[in-house]
Parts: C-alpha cells; structure tokens; sequence
C-alpha cells in the first residue's frame, strides 16, 4: 500500500468518525439548551478548544508561520467557521428538529461542483458528480418522506441559510490553505480568531443564570463534549478529509449525516420507515 494510499484510507476512517459524532451531537445539543443559549455554548465551545489545544502548543512549542497573504484566508475561515456555522446551527437546532436541519443542510451543497469548477481548488471527475447526484437524491428521498412531520420555521431557515452559506465557502478556503500548512495549525488559528470575534458579543448578552451554570460541572460537561469531541476531534478529522480526499468527496461523505439522525429520531419517535424512507437510505 503506497503512502498515499495511507493517507487516504486514514482520512476515510477520519471522517466515518467524525459523521458518527457529528450526527449524535445533537443530543449533546439539547443537554447543553437547558441551561445556556446558542450564542453562550458556541463561544464557550471555542474557547474551550482554543485553551486545549494552546495548552499542547505551549508543551510541544511548534513551528508556525503563515505567509501574509493567506491572513485575509485564514480571517475569512474564521468567520464562516466557527462564527457563522456555529451560531447558525445552534439557533436552527433551537428552532427545528435535528433532522430538518440535518437534511435541509445537506441539499443546499447541490451548488458546490460549480463553486469548485470556478475556483478551480480541485479536479473533479464525472464518477464524482454522478457519485453526487446519487447521493443528493437519497437526501431529497428522505426529506420528502419526512415532509409531514417537518417542523421548518422561518426565524430557523434564516439561521440555517447563514449556516449553509457557510458551508460552501469554508471547505473550498480550508483546500487551498491545507495545501501549504497543517491543518492542526489552521484549525488553531482560525477557533482563535473566531473567539476574538464571538467573546465580546457573548460577554454583552450573556445572562446571570448562565454565568452561575457555568460554575456547576454537571451542567457545563454538555458543552465540555461538544468541545472536544464535535469541534477538536471531528474538526480536525473532517479537515484532514478535505485535504486528502478532496472537497467534492468530504461532501459526499457528510451526507451520510442526514441519514445517521434520520434513523435515531424515527426510533425515538416510533415512526416506521415507508418506502420512499428506504429507498433513500439505500
């Protein structure tokens, strides 16, 4: 097995790890509702990973330079991810179920191979875009079947829109900066910037009874989850997986999410699976 061979099956298995905690995040999400907003746990989620992984940085004290005409790039990341996927996720997850926003998010990508054939970061192959299409028809299959007990509000389509928005310009961003940097520095570098952006707006708005629940371990070990496991770990995995893979077939991946959350709701809800639920599974 070649050496890139390697690092594609390790990113293959990187990414199949972070769908898994991605898609059961969610539960992690309504723990963390009962006691805070989703500006408070956003920015606590980032603060959280920028202490953890500063604190290995001070021990291991790596290399890190960036050239000073990437800084706008790596401002830009910082914005759409942490800020702005994150803030838009969590309002659209108050506003709606997880599995409307986890399919509703997944049909959006239907405009990436356009956004990547004009930016050109990436070749794409017709194997790819068939692979594609396949794979958006399942998402649209299980969103029609799901149509009657979808819960779409306009305030969560609106949070959702910036979090999709988000979606299409970050990865395209992180495939030209990961060429040139690891992607463990990147990652550090934007979640610092983008607590330098959400700290003062969390600080402004943050409530009494969020500060004291902040003080309790049994009520911040929610956010302490989605920290490490859904924003250091999967992150890191998931960036991996754009620069080994690709970004075309990291979205693939990523809309095996949708159905992951499709399936644990229909259990705790007790709905049965018709056969356009099936047919889109497949």
């Amino acid at each position: 097995m070649t050496t890139i061979t390697k690092q594609k099956a390790f990113a293959s298995l990187g990414i199949c790890i972070a769908i898994l905690i991605w898609s059961y995040s969610f539960v992690w999400y309504n723990e963390a509702f009962m006691a805070y907003s989703p500006l408070t746990i956003v920015t606590m989620r980032i603060i959280t990973v920028v202490l953890f992984m500063g604190i290995i940085y001070l021990i291991q004290r790596p290399a890190m330079h960036f050239c000073k005409k990437d800084y706008k790039y790596l401002v830009l990341i910082s914005l759409f991810e942490p800020c702005l996927y994150f803030v838009g996720e969590s309002y659209a997850l108050q506003e709606m179920s997880a599995t409307t926003v986890s399919l509703l998010q997944n049909i959006f990508p239907f405009f990436l191979p356009g956004i990547i054939l004009l930016s050109r970061v990436e070749k794409i192959k017709p194997v790819m875009i068939v692979g594609f299409i396949i794979s958006l028809a399942g998402v649209y299959l299980l969103s029609y079947s799901r149509l009657p007990v979808w819960d779409v509000t306009p305030k969560g389509m609106i949070y959702l829109l910036l979090c999709t928005g988000s979606i299409l310009c970050y990865p395209i961003l992180i495939k030209k900066l990961s060429a040139r940097y690891p992607v463990r520095h990147i990652m550090f570098v934007q979640y610092t910037i983008g607590a330098i952006f959400l700290l003062p707006v969390c600080l402004l708005n943050i409530r009494q009874d969020e500060v004291l629940s902040l003080m309790r371990l049994e009520q911040i070990i929610s956010i302490i989850k989605l920290s490490v496991f859904a924003s250091l770990i999967a992150c890191l995995f998931y960036l991996n997986a754009i620069r080994r893979l690709g970004v075309l077939v990291t979205v693939l991946w990523m809309n095996i999410i949708p159905l992951i959350t499709f399936t644990i709701e229909s259990c705790k809800l007790k709905l049965g699976l018709d056969l356009i639920s099936f047919l889109g599974i497949i």
